[in-house]
């Protein structure tokens, strides 16, 4: 009822302060820590559904996997796939050598689609994120779903990674890099443990990740580990006094939302030293979803206020403080399962992407900013 009265007197109209490049309607990507556009290329790709309702998803349905060229405004699909959810997709996202790639079921098994004008084929592993030097990490994703539903994959299928191990593998060789088995590594890995939130860091030497578990206090318990994956060796790590929701590499450093002196911010959590910074261009902002790239700049998002009204910032690196990008007015049939996060993604030649309800449609939208 309170959300509902609040809801009615919301402003359902989008407010945006920065030019669109692109509009793809019932579209999105999903999570912020994946390369979906590609300007040597002029190409987005997003997933595109049938419906622009975000029903319950089943082990039967399926999205398209689409690529548009954004000059002639041609959308061609290029997939489909069953092996994806709401806030993650399919993990479908860019290489740096402008392939094309998405986790998909092939003969039973979690693989990985590779596509490059018009040119695909299976890799028997799957995808969750790639470095600048196009080596891939994965995890088990049916665990994820045990524990975090809606972050998985639906069905019965086989994968290649086990429940306790992040495997990595090269791009180009298809061929499997190295296992790092986490419960060799780190002892508090129980049973009801998993892994999630995997991302390199620009140099490519070292992965981060979330180890969580149910917590009576709070969701999960959560850990947030870096290690140098080619030794399997932990280089530093975050404790859940924390309360880490959401992270992203800042360079050689981390930019994370936790708690931090009592209150929830963003901070600078540095590698080395194990320290904390306030990350002070955000400290007024509420939890978010960061994204970064190096030279250019910062954007993160917020979730729905009580007027089911999202935000998005834009920080470019010679400022002081963030800039207002937009404002989306969020349906409140679109909430828990089914909500519609902005997940914004920073890419070069100053453009972002998101996710967002705009005008009521769900859609995935460039801008420039």
């Amino acid at each position: 009822m309170y959300q509902t009265l609040f809801s009615l007197l919301a402003s359902r109209k989008t407010q945006l302060h920065a030019d669109i490049v692109t509009m793809c309607t019932d579209a999105f990507v999903g999570f912020h820590d994946v390369k979906c556009y590609n300007p040597e290329l002029g190409c987005t790709i997003f997933h595109r559904v049938t419906t622009n309702e975000r029903r319950q998803i089943t082990p039967n349905d399926t999205v398209n996997i689409c690529i548009q060229n954004i000059a002639e405004q041609k959308t061609k699909v290029i997939g489909e796939t069953s092996s994806f959810n709401w806030q993650m997709g399919a993990r479908l996202q860019f290489s740096n050598n402008a392939k094309v790639l998405w986790n998909q079921l092939n003969n039973g098994k979690l693989h990985t689609k590779v596509w490059q004008s018009d040119n695909q084929g299976f890799v028997p592993f799957s995808t969750y994120s790639i470095s600048p030097e196009n080596h891939v990490a994965t995890l088990n994703f049916a665990n994820i779903e045990k524990y975090m539903k809606g972050y998985g994959y639906l069905g019965t299928f086989d994968e290649e990674c086990k429940l306790d191990e992040i495997l990595m593998w090269c791009l180009q060789t298809s061929k499997i890099l190295t296992r790092i088995k986490i419960s060799a590594i780190i002892e508090e890995f129980t049973d009801k443990s998993f892994i999630t939130h995997l991302q390199f860091s620009p140099c490519s030497n070292f992965l981060s990740f979330f180890i969580r578990e149910p917590s009576k206090h709070y969701s999960f318990s959560t850990r947030l580990m870096i290690i140098d994956w080619r030794r399997g060796c932990i280089i530093s790590e975050v404790e859940d006094t924390s309360i880490i929701t959401h992270y992203t590499w800042l360079g050689q450093q981390i930019l994370m939302y936790c708690r931090y002196n009592n209150s929830f911010q963003y901070v600078i959590y540095n590698i080395d030293s194990g320290s904390y910074t306030c990350f002070k261009p955000f400290k007024d902002l509420p939890d978010g979803h960061p994204s970064t790239m190096l030279n250019t700049g910062v954007v993160t998002d917020t979730y729905p206020n009580r007027l089911r009204q999202q935000q998005l910032y834009y920080l470019a690196k010679n400022y002081t403080s963030p800039k207002l990008l937009g404002s989306f007015y969020s349906p409140l049939r679109y909430r828990d399962y089914s909500r519609i996060d902005l997940h914004p993604r920073l890419h070069s030649d100053n453009i972002i992407s998101i996710d967002c309800s705009y005008n009521g449609r769900i859609s995935m939208v460039l801008l420039r900013v």
